[in-house]
């Protein structure tokens, strides 16, 4: 923890001429796609994850390049590989250098260590 008299940055001073509006409970707009999802991204919640096989020319990669998304991949650097631990609750996937190989060979690498990884599509 920061020492108190550490807690206020004496480097950031609030400028007089800008001034922020912060708006709150302001509704989501509707959701205005015409087609139904292959993925079922309406019964998923924060902390929910969905295994997508990526391979060159599927869609989601294809729109992936298209809005030209980043791709990121963050776990405990000190676990990689991580293997399959077959209880089917975990990982189902080898999550290898392999994997992060073809995944960077998509698009372009902006950042790789261990099990840590970007790329840009």
């Amino acid at each position: 923890m920061r020492p108190p008299e550490k807690i206020h940055d004496p480097v950031y001073e609030k400028p007089s001429e800008v001034q922020f509006k912060i708006d709150k409970d302001i509704p989501l707009p509707p959701d205005m796609r015409s087609r139904v999802s292959k993925y079922p991204w309406g019964m998923m919640e924060v902390g929910y994850s969905l295994f997508i096989p990526m391979e060159e020319g599927d869609l989601i990669i294809e729109r992936a390049k298209e809005w030209g998304a980043l791709l990121i991949v963050s776990n405990v650097l000190d676990f990689h590989p991580i293997k399959i631990d077959n209880t089917g609750w975990n990982h189902i996937r080898l999550i290898d250098d392999d994997l992060y190989d073809s995944i960077e060979a998509m698009g372009t690498l902006v950042y790789r260590n261990k099990s840590n990884l970007i790329v840009q599509f």
